[in-house]
């Protein structure tokens, strides 16, 4: 018989609960355990048993949502385990959904995609700012921004990325050319030649429009600023007396974060 005794933790209380009796929470941020990862995890669980409980909230008598713990969940059914410990909380929806993203974050088990698309979920459907998002997640707001900006790339490129074919730091390089058709160009020789940042960038560099006249350091000065406490890409272009300034924002739920940000309101 496998050995399900895990160390407490923090002098924490828990429970055993029949697998059947658990349910996987809609907040998970994975959507999907690599079948290498999983087996990985079913010998660990045979060699150790479960050595850390779930955390799990109640969501009607006697059933219960796993908040951390989907993988072990998982694990443990295809082992034929059928009574797993587990840590009870009052936890709402927006901190279920934290602390399911803050678990895999910690762990580095979610894909860059999958940690963008969570980020998206706590501003939509919590309506939280970039800002408060960094505050609750420990990360620069800048780190945050830059995720959601993944959410932009091209369907073939989200993809590349969700599968490991295309890094974090490669896809936010392609971020750099705005046109959708060079930008793809450079992602086919990212593909066939798995291009290095430092190179990549380089051909980012040269994919941009090139500028007809230096820009004004006072003008570069306040785009720097702007940019830093908005958390996004800001454009400044004078003529004259005369100019515009230009907002990035990278989805509907964040337009509407930066117009709140700016103190208007929509009706």
């Amino acid at each position: 018989m496998i050995s399900q005794v895990p160390e407490k933790s923090q002098n924490q209380e828990y429970i055993y609960i029949d697998t059947d009796n658990l349910r996987l929470s809609p907040f998970q941020s994975r959507e999907q355990i690599p079948e290498q990862e999983l087996k990985e995890l079913k010998q660990s669980i045979q060699q150790q048993g479960i050595l850390q409980p779930l955390l799990v909230r109640e969501i009607s008598k006697g059933f219960f949502e796993v908040i951390a713990g989907s993988r072990r969940l998982k694990a443990a059914k295809l082992l034929g385990i059928n009574k797993l410990p587990a840590i009870v909380k009052k936890i709402g929806d927006q901190q279920a959904l934290l602390v399911s993203i803050m678990e895999n974050l910690q762990r580095q088990d979610l894909n860059p995609l999958e940690e963008a698309k969570s980020l998206q979920r706590l501003i939509k459907e919590f309506n939280l700012s970039h800002q408060q998002i960094s505050e609750k997640l420990g990360k620069d707001r800048s780190t945050i921004t830059n995720t959601l900006r993944l959410l932009s790339l091209p369907e073939p490129i989200q993809e590349a990325v969700k599968l490991g074919k295309v890094s974090k730091t490669q896809a936010r390089a392609l971020l750099g050319i705005k046109d959708s058709q060079q930008m793809l160009q450079v992602f086919q020789d990212v593909l066939q030649q798995n291009t290095p940042v430092n190179l990549l960038e380089k051909k980012v560099s040269r994919a941009r429009p090139k500028k007809v006249k230096s820009r004004d350091i006072f003008l570069s000065d306040i785009e720097t600023k702007l940019q830093e406490r908005l958390g996004r890409k800001v454009s400044i272009a004078q003529k004259g007396k005369r100019g515009k300034v230009v907002l990035e924002f990278y989805s509907q739920e964040d337009l509407e974060a930066l117009l709140k940000l700016l103190g208007w309101e929509a009706e």
